[in-house]
């Protein structure tokens, strides 16, 4: 009875197999993520973000229209022009005037309004900048891992090419009956179970492609293969102290909370000369009728101040004082952002740099090495089928964990220019 069970799950799986055989002649083609001549370098990919990114364009469009409002605030006040008159209702005597009023903008007002709107305008800009960086930084990243991807994608296809020629082999030993159906079946096994690892390998590239695409402002159906591989080579970075000063000196974020703070000190001294005596000048024409032989004609001419308020615009100046305070807390806590940012990501390279080193030469290395023991017992008969198919999923699974180091040192490589401003990180 137990031997024609055995019998029937032997013959189940030679069907099976069959299926499995059969079905690879119909699968289409292996997609390829990655053309090293013709792909999208991460420097294409940040420059097609930055060029099509609606959030920054929308900011620039800000930015554009600031840039207007600084020129309009530079145009004097509108001069208003006054027409009037009287006329007797009985008789021909009459008054008519045609005058006009130009404020003056005593207390520097206008010069206080242009300032204003400049501040405000830099303030627009430093916006996109901010933003570009922040996109970049995000694209770059979104980059890594999309590659880290595709790189495990290709090692579950390179093992499943080799499984597959392994199980060919092993079939051909089972029909020459040098081999026990057993060791077919269980390569079977892991045979598959490959196979749907690959496919969730695949959908799991697909899935972070479309989302970088989204990052660069492309259609979900636009063509997109990456070019890049991840530099293996140690960076020399440029001492701490040189980064924080770069840092402190040029991050978009940080020159954004200075322009804030210096847009507050326009709005308290616009605050002040709105406090302060104003006044419009008047000139016009006027001519008097009494009699067809008495007639006048004036010269109309005055001065209208504008009397200050009695607290001379204290409240506003004191809100505005207090905007300025809050602006500078903000700016002294970036500045403190800044140096951890930098001194961080330096130290996350370092430490990521050395864990891929480790994970290369002493783990990856000394593996594969095991691997290759290994296979070789099970060639001699030493070891089992199960044995060297452990190990082999066990250096797979080390071989992704490497790729995964590769990850960390890429995207810390990347934190570090984001945090230093690294003038490579945003490519135009």
């Amino acid at each position: 009875m137990r031997f024609f069970t055995l019998l029937r799950f032997v013959l189940i799986s030679f069907a099976f197999c069959a299926s499995i055989i059969g079905q690879d002649s119909t699968v289409p083609a292996d997609p390829v993520f990655i053309d090293r001549s013709n792909g999208t370098s991460a420097d294409d990919a940040v420059r097609t973000a930055v060029a099509k990114n609606d959030e920054i364009e929308a900011l620039r469009k800000e930015a554009l229209a600031a840039e207007s409002l600084v020129a309009q605030a530079n145009q004097r006040a509108r001069m208003s022009v006054e027409t009037g008159g009287q006329q007797r209702t009985f008789g021909s005597a009459h008054r008519y005037e045609i005058k006009g009023t130009m404020p003056l903008e005593l207390g520097g007002r206008r010069r206080t309004r242009v300032l204003t709107a400049r501040k405000e305008a830099e303030v627009k800009l430093l916006a996109v900048a901010r933003a570009e960086t922040g996109l970049a930084a995000k694209v770059r990243r979104k980059y890594g891992e999309s590659l880290a991807l595709i790189l495990k994608y290709e090692l579950t296809k390179d093992l499943l090419r080799s499984l597959e020629e392994s199980y060919r082999l092993i079939t051909a030993r089972v029909d020459e009956g040098k081999t026990a159906p057993l060791e077919q079946n269980m390569l079977l096994v892991e045979l598959n179970r490959v196979r749907a690892k690959k496919e969730l390998a695949e959908s799991a590239v697909r899935i972070a492609l479309l989302d970088l695409r989204t990052i660069m402002g492309l259609e979900p159906v636009e063509p997109l293969q990456l070019r890049d591989g991840f530099d293996n080579a140690p960076t020399a970075f440029e001492p701490i102290s040189v980064l924080t000063a770069r840092a402190l000196g040029t991050r978009p974020d940080l020159q954004l909370l200075r322009a804030m703070e210096d847009l507050a000190d326009a709005k308290i001294e616009a605050a002040g000369s709105e406090g302060k005596l104003d006044a419009s000048a008047t000139l016009g024409y006027q001519r008097l009728k009494m009699t067809d032989a008495v007639q006048f004609n004036y010269v109309v001419f005055g001065i209208k101040f504008l009397l200050p308020f009695k607290n001379r615009n204290r409240d506003a100046i004191e809100a505005a004082v207090i905007g300025k305070e809050a602006m500078e807390k903000r700016r002294q806590f970036g500045e403190l952002v800044v140096r951890q940012d930098v001194a961080k990501a330096l130290v996350g390279y370092d430490s990521a740099f050395r864990a891929f080193s480790i994970t290369k030469s002493g783990v990856v290395e000394q593996a594969d090495r095991n691997l290759d023991v290994v296979r070789q017992m099970y060639e001699l008969g030493s070891n089992s089928l199960l044995d060297y198919l452990a190990e082999q999923r066990r250096v797979i699974g080390l071989r992704e964990n490497l790729i995964d180091a590769e990850l960390r040192v890429y995207v810390s490589k990347v934190e570090v220019q984001r945090a230093s401003n690294d003038p490579l990180l945003v490519t135009k």
